[in-house]
């Protein structure tokens, strides 16, 4: 078959020294690469927790365990790009690895292209998971546009974004380290399981007393959702918030569903109301949770979900962020429920102490919840500008598989 004509080969935006070199060329990714095949395979239930090789599979974390097992490890030809067959994931390694379970290609390139440069292609226009089969046949059918290596171009593409992945990793390690930061300080503040008194308490309440145990309807009160139907949908009006509009903690406004701003039976969420997933397909999601802030577009919840509308709202919601809180929920939940009773719900114990210690161990830990959100805010600024670069550092091209 005869490759399609396309129009001139050249990005948007060109390094000045390389402005004059001419146009680039393109092949299919099966002309580009070859696959490494592994000394071994290691099947998860040898993977460890602590070893002295990463492990990479087909999952989304990079390293998914470790193994001292060197003769599982590959180290020649790196660096190498490593795609999850079924789920499409990417990764460059750059270190010898082992590779775990089944279900990878690892991928090194022929003398054409660099390595990380065809992963940055790679990650331009990425292939889309359909459904759990194998995509790898997708991949060497893809179009990859590219200028002569000799020039040095790749390598100065590949270095300019890879420059912006190791900042959004280091933005990443930042947030990951108040988290844990934030679950330590946690478990110090919080009383454990069947005392009365934490570990860490500010001084002023050092000789207060203990703390008293409530039940949660004695510190709110919990407010249904709506039911709609599919006539009820708009392309605007009332926003719906579903279990899609929580992740890590905060109200995300994607994958928003609206109905009619007039529908009966809606209640409207207020700011501070913690909207809290208490039916769901997925066990995990059950009892996720998230604060709404105030700003907030006109809305309900749909019948899947609960808010509960707490008489110290920045604190309970920190409640719910407690080992006594996910307890509780694991407790409710069976073999086949995927489901938190709303009767039940509100019979959760916990220990408390006075209003004023509530207000100053919520203003603690909101403060960390603070700076988790501005950094992950800088996060998603460095996505959107790598994004922004890819499309322009590499050409345009209106092409099946492109």
């Amino acid at each position: 078959m005869s490759e399609p004509k396309t129009k001139k080969l050249v990005p948007k935006l060109r390094f000045p020294e390389f402005k004059n070199a001419g146009e680039w060329e393109e092949k299919r990714v099966s002309a580009l690469i070859s696959t490494v095949t592994p000394p071994k395979k290691l099947s998860t239930a040898k993977y460890l927790t602590e070893g002295s090789y990463p492990i990479i599979d087909q999952s989304q974390n990079y390293i998914s365990g470790w193994t001292d097992d060197r003769e599982a490890l590959i180290t020649e030809s790196l660096p190498l790009i490593i795609f999850g067959d079924h789920t499409c994931s990417l990764k460059i390694a750059t270190e010898p690895f082992a590779q775990g379970a089944d279900g990878i290609k690892i991928i090194k390139t022929k003398n054409l292209v660099d390595t990380i440069y065809l992963f940055q292609c790679l990650q331009y226009k990425p292939i889309v998971m359909e459904k759990y089969k194998r995509h790898f046949s997708t991949l060497r059918e893809k179009w990859i546009q590219y200028p002569s290596i000799e020039t040095g171009e790749q390598q100065k593409i590949a270095d300019c974004l890879s420059s912006l992945d190791k900042l959004i990793s280091a933005q990443n390690k930042k947030i990951e380290s108040l988290k844990v930061h934030k679950k330590g300080l946690m478990q110090q503040l919080f009383p454990a399981e069947g005392k009365t008194l934490p570990e860490l308490r500010f001084s002023e309440f050092k000789n207060t007393g203990e703390w008293k145990e409530k039940r949660l309807e004695q510190l709110g009160e919990l407010v249904s959702g709506l039911t709609y139907s599919p006539d009820d949908i708009r392309d605007h009006g009332l926003l719906v918030l579903r279990s899609s509009n929580v992740k890590n903690g905060e109200i995300v406004l994607e994958d928003n569903v609206f109905v009619t701003p007039d529908i009966n039976g809606a209640n409207l969420s207020k700011p501070n109301d913690i909207l809290i997933c208490v039916r769901n397909g997925s066990k995990a999601l059950i009892g996720k949770n998230a604060l709404i802030p105030k700003g907030m577009p006109r809305c309900t919840h749909g019948a899947f979900m609960a808010i509960f509308r707490a008489k110290a709202a920045n604190f309970v919601f920190q409640l719910f962020q407690t080992e006594a809180y996910t307890r509780q929920v694991a407790g409710d939940l069976g073999a086949t429920i995927n489901s938190i009773n709303g009767r039940q719900f509100l019979k959760y114990c916990f220990v408390v102490p006075s209003p004023e210690e509530q207000k100053k161990i919520a203003d603690c830990l909101s403060s960390f919840d603070k700076l988790i959100s501005a950094q992950s805010r800088k996060v998603k600024l460095l996505k959107a500008h790598k994004k922004g670069l890819l499309q322009q550092l590499f050409p345009s091209v209106d092409k099946v598989g492109a």
